[in-house]
Formats: structure tokens, sequence, C-alpha cells
């Protein structure tokens, strides 16, 4: 955590600042009580009161106690440094909440409880909202300040102080979104990663349309046999993906189960429908497909084949001759399946529907389950009088009945996959406003945005006005809006 940001507690209203990367943390006990903490290396207590919003400027002693009671205090030793406690709990892409992390013995980390490898220096600590302290956090009982302060070998943490530790965290950073773009040939007549020099369509994008700030997401996509691309099948981009993480981006690369070949991409070829799919048509490929993307042994995104719940693509499952629903969900746990036996745990799969339209399959019957998904998503256009009801959308009006479906179906976060807006009916700089400005307050789970800076019908891309080129800078800008700063991510499934 950067020095000097402050984060507030909606647990205990307490104000929080890491002063110069020396505190572990400073953690608010409810009750009008003080705590402490140590400065990092040294046996220096820094006094927070929880009953007043306070930053954290002076030490004092610990034996001065606020209001004559019993300080709790915590150990820099133990490093509970709250933002890596967040990305654990992000990273289970469920809705937690402080009761998550105890165990049926009534115990932090005790059976039943989320893992936590961030805190589990507090395992087996009772889980009850003690008026004093109680229970050892490293060795030794609980003792009155005086004696606690000589004694480095107890220090201790009541669970309260660590309740308000993980509600602070949680709370304390807005959730924010990665961002960025499936970039076309407009500017280096050879699209991302696979330009050269590489990545310099981005530099580009971004000049043009951000206003210089970095993408924390390059979407991208592959087939899965193309004799024109790839000579035969696709192989996993292995040099591209490093092309992408070398630049601060996250890859999001759309893979579908495709033969180019046959029907130029547009027909079901032999062997690839779901039915032969989930029977093991394809195992052989799969399997050397994700063997590489497990060597390759860093966080990405793979949006595997979108859009099923349509007519359009022959993966979908509303294709003739594709199966049904059902048939889409086994080939998808199959798929899935070979991954996680070959080791490639470093994959984030995002299951990406098109928004719900008339005449579409239903989205909930499609969903293969949360423990085949990391990130629900969907794929949203304003086309004007070819949208479903023939009239211009805005963004929010747009995405909304899709987005409760899938707030019904998993608290995991939501991917925007694919998304824009055509020029005609309307004022697209507008559209655009709307977008970025609704994510935050109206789409809290939505995690991710990826916009299609392509022609798409005529005029998708965002450079087809200046106006909208200013409006997408302006939105973009927002701090919830991330920069390219993932060069080193490692945590898989990628966190929201």
């Amino acid at each position: 955590m950067p020095s000097g940001i402050p984060l507030q507690s909606l647990a205990t209203g307490v104000e929080w600042q890491e002063l110069t990367g020396t505190l572990a943390g400073a953690i608010g006990l409810a009750g009008g009580r003080s705590t402490y903490v140590y400065e990092r290396g040294t046996n220096t207590p820094v006094q927070v009161y929880s009953n007043q919003a306070l930053t954290i400027t002076e030490t004092q002693p610990l034996t001065t106690a606020s209001n004559g009671d019993i300080p709790g205090f915590i150990a820099a030793e133990q490093a509970i440094d709250f933002y890596d406690v967040l990305s654990e709990l992000r990273a289970q892409a469920e809705p937690l909440s402080v009761a998550d992390l105890i165990g049926t013995d009534g115990k932090i980390g005790g059976p039943g409880s989320i893992g936590l490898t961030e805190i589990t220096t507090l395992e087996g600590l009772p889980a009850a909202d003690y008026a004093q302290l109680a229970g050892p956090v490293f060795t030794g009982t609980a003792q009155a300040p005086t004696q606690a302060a000589s004694d480095d070998s107890t220090k201790l943490a009541t669970t309260a102080m660590v309740q308000a530790a993980i509600a602070a965290a949680l709370a304390a950073e807005p959730a924010g979104a990665y961002w960025g773009a499936t970039i076309g040939t407009q500017f280096t007549t050879v699209a991302p990663p696979f330009d050269t020099p590489p990545m310099s369509a981005v530099a580009d994008f971004t000049a043009a349309d951000s206003g210089g700030k970095g993408i924390s997401i390059l979407s991208f996509g592959e087939n899965w046999y193309s004799t024109s691309y790839y000579g035969g099948p696709g192989t996993f981009p292995a040099t591209q993906m490093g092309y992408v993480r070398s630049y601060g981006a996250i890859p999001m690369l759309s893979w579908c189960s495709n033969n180019v070949d046959v029907g130029g991409g547009s027909s079901l070829a032999s062997g690839y429908s779901s039915i032969q799919i989930a029977g093991g048509s394809q195992d052989s490929y799969i399997e050397t497909w994700a063997s590489a993307a497990a060597a390759w042994g860093h966080p990405f995104f793979l949006r595997f084949d979108w859009e099923m719940n349509g007519t359009w693509f022959p993966w979908a499952a509303g294709f003739s001759g594709n199966g049904d629903a059902a048939n889409f969900v086994a080939m998808w746990q199959h798929v899935h399946e070979i991954f996680q036996s070959e080791g490639a745990t470093n994959v984030s799969w995002v299951w990406c529907p098109n928004i719900d339209e008339s005449g579409l399959v239903s989205i909930p019957s499609l969903y293969p389950g949360n423990s085949y998904v990391d990130w629900m998503g969907m794929d949203a256009y304003n086309l004007n009088t070819s949208n479903s009801n023939g009239i211009w959308d805005q963004f929010a009006t747009l995405i909304g009945p899709t987005y409760t479906i899938e707030q019904g179906l998993s608290a995991k976060p939501i991917m925007i996959g694919e998304t824009g807006s055509t020029e005609t009916g309307g004022s697209k700089a507008s559209w655009i406003t709307n977008m970025l400005a609704s994510l935050p307050s109206e789409f809290p789970q939505i995690g991710g945005l990826c916009y299609l800076d392509e022609p798409y019908e005529g005029d998708n891309e965002i450079e087809s006005s200046t106006a909208a080129q200013a409006a997408f800078a302006a939105g973009i800008a927002s701090s919830y809006y991330r920069a390219a700063n993932y060069g080193s991510i490692a945590t898989s499934p990628i966190p929201r």
C-alpha cells in the first residue's frame, strides 16, 4: 500500500494510514478502547482510537490506555497486510464476511472456514467478541499492558480487532475495475499483441483515446484450428502473452472451439460440436494447449466460447447441430477438467454470454457452475435500430436485465467482454459517458470492461469521432479504472 493513502473503516469509523511503510496496520476496536500496533522492527507501540477519526501521527507508551480499558495490541511480526488479505478474499470470488473466517469449532481458521494464508498466525483464535484480551496469537496468555510491553513473545489480538481489520480492508479501497480493449488494425495494420514493434498499437490507442492512461487488460482471440492463421491447430501464444504482461496488462484470450477451415469459421466442423468435444474428440489438442498454458505459468483470463446463448457462432448452444444447453455445459466442464488435470491453474475462466435478448438460449441454462467459472461476463452493443428493441439504448439500460440474471446465478465478478456503440441514433459521446459513470454506481459486481475498438457495424470504434474520444478519455481517467500495473500479478484466479 502506498504511504499516505487513507483507509476508512465502515466497521469502526477509524481512519487508517500507513506511516512510511513501517506499520503492519492499525486496527480500530469498537467500544472506545485503544488499540496498539508495533512499528516494524521495534518495540514501540502506536496508539489509535476507535471512537474518532484519527490519522496516525504519534506514538505513545503502551501503558497509556484510553478510558482505563486494557488495550489490545497486535505484532508487526504477524505481517497482517490488509491488502494481501483483501486480495485473498476477492480471489474467492464470492461475497465474504468475517463469519466466513470462523470454523465450525468457533475459531478463526477452523474446520469449514475459508483458507487465508495471510492470517495463518491467527488460526485457533476464539471467535467470541471479547471485552478484554483473550487467547494467544503466538504463545503465552493475556497479560496486563505493562507486563506485555516487556514480553515480545506475548503479542495478542482480540477477534474484534481481526474483524475490524478485515472489515476495513474490504471497505477501504473502492473495488475498482480492470479496463482495456480489443484493438483493431487501425493503428499499426496488425492488431496487438501481434503487431511490430509489439504493443505499439496499444501505445497509439492510449494516446488517442485514454489520455495516455495504460490499459490493464488486452483482449485478443484464437481459434482452435486454422490453416491460414496457424498452419493447423492453434498453439498457446506464450510470446504474445509475454508482451502483454511486460506492458503491465493482463491478457484476456478469447478462445473458441472453432475450425476456421470449414465454412470460413461460420459452419460447424466435424468433431467440433459440444457433444463431440465433451466425448473426447479434441482431448489431445486441449491437453497440449493446456499444458503449454500451465508451463507459461502466469495468470490470464480465458474467455472461452463466448456468446454461447446466440445462434451466430458454431460453438453456440443455439447453432444448428450443436446440441442444447446441457451439451454446452458438459463440454465446458470437460474442457475445464482437462486444464485442471494439466495443472493449468493460472487460468481464470470467463463465462461470457451475449446480453439476454428475445430468441436466444436461456442464460441460466448455460451456466456451468461456480466450480467451473471464475468470472461471469456479457457482451453488449448499442446498434440503434439493430438492437432487439429497435431503439437507441444507453449502456445501463442495455445491460441491466442481464446483470440481474447473472447476480442471481453467482456473486462472482462480471467482465464486460465486448461492448461499444454506433454514432447513429443518438450521442455516442453521451453513451460512453453513461457507460463509464454507471459501472461504479449501478453495477458494482462488474470488475472488468473491454471495449471493442474496431469498426464493428461500421463505426463502433472509439475513434469514430473526436467527441467520442474525449468522452472516453474523461471517463476512463477515474481512479476506479485501474491502469497498467499488473506485470507481476501472481494470483489465480485473478481477483476482483
